[in-house]
């Protein structure tokens, strides 16, 4: 699960940073927290696409922009971002939720419980985003699979195929839908276009070669070459 921490006073970073972990210690999840103390730079790589992260803990001022665009712009590559403000600037409250603030937090002025509270209800929203499922049907016959279980889709002769993971290995499921309404509807929950067949979760990129993509199950996908702009940034 990745959390962000933007503003500029290093020392409230760090607190921030702080708080999260305490909170989080017992917790059965992979936390990735990164800070960033230049509001530019988080913006940059907003604009760069494919940024993701789950949870957003953001500062209504800044030299270079303020929290509440920060929050737009991420909400634009990222909806489901949960964001809250952890500010010293007490009378933003209607920006910030108009925006899809999940709470307002001014320094000094909150509890350690009302902390813990907020990051507990935004993980355990992440939690229940992570174990949706979709149903894919074809001639009458229905799977359910788990969104978080899906490496990627193909489609070859108009015939989408999605490859997904099991307890014993990999397994896959062919039905008719055009890749363009698979982008849309799973654009929004880690999968990105890479090829005009191709659309995989970022989550399970194991690494990229020159055009290919590998998989962490193996698989090797091609990379179009008006699509590379899409995993710039991945590693």
């Amino acid at each position: 699960m990745k959390i962000i921490i933007c503003g500029e006073d290093k020392r409230q970073l760090v607190d921030c940073h702080d708080k999260i972990i305490e909170h989080t210690r017992g917790i059965s999840l992979d936390f990735e927290v990164t800070m960033y103390d230049d509001a530019a730079e988080l913006l940059h790589e907003i604009q760069r696409g494919n940024f993701s992260a789950d949870i957003a803990y953001l500062e209504i001022t800044m030299s270079a922009t303020d929290g509440i665009e920060i929050a737009r712009r991420l909400h634009e590559v990222n909806p489901r971002c949960r964001v809250i403000f952890h500010t010293e600037v007490p009378d933003h409250w209607d920006e910030a939720f108009s925006v899809g603030a999940v709470d307002y937090l001014v320094k000094g002025r909150y509890t350690p419980e009302r902390f813990a509270a907020t990051l507990r209800k935004c993980i355990e929203s992440c939690r229940d985003e992570s174990d949706e499922s979709v149903i894919f049907t074809r001639s009458g016959t229905n799977i359910i699979v788990p969104i978080s279980s899906i490496h990627y889709f193909d489609v070859l002769r108009k015939e989408t195929t999605v490859h997904f993971a099991v307890k014993d290995g990999m397994e896959h499921f062919s039905f008719y839908s055009p890749m363009r309404r698979i982008e849309e509807i799973f654009s929004v929950r880690g999968f990105l276009r890479v090829h005009r067949d191709y659309l995989v979760q970022k989550d399970y990129i194991k690494c990229i070669s020159g055009s290919t993509i590998m998989l962490t199950s193996g698989d090797l996908i091609p990379i179009g070459r008006t699509y590379k702009e899409n995993i710039r940034g991945i590693k």
